[in-house]
């Protein structure tokens, strides 16, 4: 039932341009984080690229994490990645996720509001949520990439993030949809001002006219500024 799944099997490949954005900024010996990790297509994949640097994948989901698990260990990968079954977010809590079963790229913390599954059956959990900057810490991690795809719920990330971002000043690719963000209290100018404020500049990757959030769904880059 995954509209993922469906574009690999019908066209064998995945958001190519995306991809090679993602690995022209990995760097070996560094480590990525992946926030809405699904399956694991980004996670697996750097992990495959990685020497010492290792890889979190944080994926709230139950099916989804439990794919997560088995594709890690499919790809025998197990060793640089650490599997992290919760949400990322701006503080430590439990929080209810809105899931529809089979299509978990689309869970949302503020409700089903992709246009691919609006009025579609819709199942809850309850999940853990921590700060990115908790987890970095715990793990000894030193990003060089961090990936974001959470629905709408970036505002959040990124706020939990500030200490990671201002210490190793890693590479952030992130989805960008103002509808989204806005069921979740935030908005595109509102994460904007926060990397602004951590010292980056923020632009779509693939249209440099265009300014990041300028669209409904967007893609943005997060570049840190030279100190």
């Amino acid at each position: 039932r995954s509209h993922i799944l469906r574009r690999l099997l019908s066209q064998g490949f995945y958001e190519p341009q995306l991809v090679q954005l993602f690995l022209s900024h990995l760097t070996p010996d560094r480590d990525v984080v992946d926030v809405g990790a699904n399956v694991g297509f980004f996670s697996v994949l750097a992990a495959k690229r990685l020497t010492t640097g290792r890889v979190l994948a944080a994926e709230p989901t139950t099916a989804a994490f439990s794919r997560l698990s088995q594709n890690v260990t499919i790809n025998d990968v197990e060793t640089k990645v650490i599997l992290y079954n919760g949400l990322v977010s701006n503080e430590t809590s439990l929080a209810t996720l809105d899931i529809v079963p089979g299509r978990e790229e689309y869970s949302s913390m503020g409700g089903i509001v992709h246009p691919s599954v609006v009025g579609q059956a819709v199942q809850t959990e309850t999940v853990q949520a921590r700060p990115l900057d908790s987890l970095v810490a715990e793990n000894g991690l030193r990003p060089a990439v961090i990936k974001v795809d959470v629905e709408g719920a970036e505002g959040m990330v990124f706020e939990g993030a500030q200490q990671t971002l201002r210490d190793y000043r890693p590479v952030v690719l992130s989805e960008f949809s103002r509808p989204l963000l806005a069921r979740n209290g935030s908005s595109p100018e509102a994460i904007n001002a926060l990397f602004d404020r951590c010292g980056y500049d923020v632009h779509n990757p693939f249209d440099r006219s265009a300014s990041a959030g300028a669209i409904d769904f967007d893609e943005i880059i997060a570049i840190p500024r030279p100190a």
